[in-house]
C-alpha cells in the first residue's frame, strides 16, 4: 500500500440492519400502496443499489469473519454466507 492510500473501516452490524431495515419498509410501503409493479421495481432497485448491496456484504463477511478470529481460509466462505443473508434481508 502506498503512504497516501487510506484504509477505509468496515461498515458497522448496525449499518447492514439499518440498510435493511429501510429496505424492508419501503417494500412495504409500496405493497400497502398497490402502485403498479414497474413503479416497486424501479423504488426497490434505488433503495438497494448495487453499491449499498456490496457494503452490507462486505460488512457482514467481515463480520462472519471476526466471529472466528480472522483464521485464514474461510475468507469466500464467509463472502458467500453473507451473499445469501443479505439476500434474504431485502427479499
Amino acid at each position: 500500500m502506498s503512504p497516501n492510500q487510506t484504509v477505509n473501516a468496515p461498515p458497522s452490524a448496525a449499518s447492514v440492519k439499518n440498510s435493511a431495515a429501510r429496505v424492508a419498509a419501503e417494500k412495504a410501503r409500496l405493497a400497502t400502496a398497490q402502485p403498479k409493479a414497474k413503479t416497486i421495481r424501479r423504488a426497490v432497485k434505488r433503495t438497494s443499489s448495487a453499491r449499498e448491496r456490496y457494503e452490507m456484504i462486505a460488512e457482514a463477511a467481515y463480520f462472519r469473519a471476526a466471529e472466528r478470529d480472522f483464521a485464514p481460509g474461510h475468507e469466500i466462505d464467509d463472502w458467500l454466507a453473507a451473499e445469501k443473508e443479505v439476500a434474504q434481508l431485502l427479499k
